[in-house]
């Protein structure tokens, strides 16, 4: 793409901060501070080894960090929680937890409610739900994960992709509760989402949103994804797009943390451990150092930031928000699923 006619996807700004990464070229807003990507034609290291020799002998998951793969689809990369979904491990169990916990604070009782979870991959959490709820349908990119989940977790799923799908096109019914979680990323047009997420909420549902937001932490650390993120959403631009679809924020919590703690307690196995210490995280340095030449307009540090929030659908646009927010440090007392730890329960404490 020519950089003269790159302007930013959400308020059209030409004032952008360009940031050079492994797999794709980052732009920072200046004016709405979000963040949006566009993928390379070519990667560093296939100008200078040989891409097809490499393929035999790096392992798969290696390969698709450093490489691309012309022979795989976005929709094939997410296969993978068509595996998942039938190896749940301890930290996926502890999101059901969280996930409780917020509901609790923001006074939401699932009993006799419809529940939709879009992007809920491997299906867990919808598993773990469907006991509490009347109704709760699971959504998904890959159409293999949404078969597997339907047959083998016993769960209602819908395909459904962020870039061609609406969600009036694919649900006839209403749902008390809707949840985003670690997806809106994927979302091109977070206006006509939230527009549509009005359409099927039932009058005085509520909205349950986890995402990242702006950092050089966010933009370094996945800079080595095949089929990474398109945007990340600030906290401003979220809130705006809500409270102009007559959303109030019932609840609010900001988590951050060290990437590096998260890598140290995620990799069990040597050879992730091998790749991460050894070839990703000095890329983390050597491109991050070079963006510090510039000044971007948002957070600098090697840290991953998550916001949760819960939004009630008014009849009226009253544009409140009933309860202050609540951050959060990573660490030995608060541990949250967000950061690849099991989750502790420090929000019901």
């Amino acid at each position: 793409m020519n950089d003269d006619v790159v302007t930013c996807p959400i308020c059209n700004s030409d004032d952008l901060e360009k940031i050079n990464t492994y797999k794709h070229y980052c732009y920072v807003c200046n004016d709405c501070n979000n963040i949006f990507h566009i993928k390379k034609e070519k990667y560093l290291l296939e100008y200078i080894l040989p891409k097809s020799l490499c393929k035999k002998f790096i392992p798969e998951k290696a390969f698709l960090r450093l490489f691309s793969d012309d022979g795989s689809t976005a929709s094939e990369f997410y296969d993978v929680y068509a595996t998942e979904c039938l190896h749940i491990s301890e930290w996926r169990k502890s999101e059901i937890r969280q996930i409780v916990d917020q509901l609790k604070l923001a006074q939401i009782d699932l009993q006799g409610k419809t529940v939709l979870d879009i992007s809920g991959g491997p299906g867990y959490v919808g598993q773990q739900l469907k006991k509490d709820c009347a109704r709760i349908v699971v959504t998904e990119f890959s159409e293999k994960a949404v078969d597997v989940m339907r047959n083998q977790l016993n769960i209602a799923t819908a395909k459904f992709d962020y870039t061609k799908d609406r969600l009036e096109d694919i649900f006839d019914e209403k749902f008390d509760l809707i949840m985003l979680r670690s997806s809106i990323i994927f979302c091109p047009n977070l206006d006509s989402l939230i527009a549509s997420l009005r359409n099927i909420l039932s009058p005085g549902g509520h909205i349950l949103i986890e995402t990242i937001t702006p950092s050089l932490g966010e933009v370094f650390w996945w800079q080595q994804l095949e089929y990474k993120f398109p945007i990340i959403y600030s906290q401003e631009t979220i809130e705006k797009y809500f409270y102009k679809h007559g959303f109030s924020l019932s609840a609010g919590f900001r988590d951050s943390g060290s990437y590096v703690g998260v890598k140290k307690r995620s990799y069990s196995n040597f050879s992730k451990h091998f790749f991460t210490w050894v070839i990703e995280y000095p890329m983390v340095l050597g491109y991050y150092l070079l963006s510090k030449l510039s000044c971007v307009a948002v957070d600098q540090r090697l840290h991953h930031k998550m916001l949760t929030q819960i939004w009630r659908k008014t009849e009226a646009f009253e544009n409140t928000q009933d309860r202050p927010y609540v951050n959060y440090q990573q660490g030995s007392k608060n541990k949250s699923k967000t950061f690849g730890y099991i989750y502790n329960g420090y929000l019901g404490k």
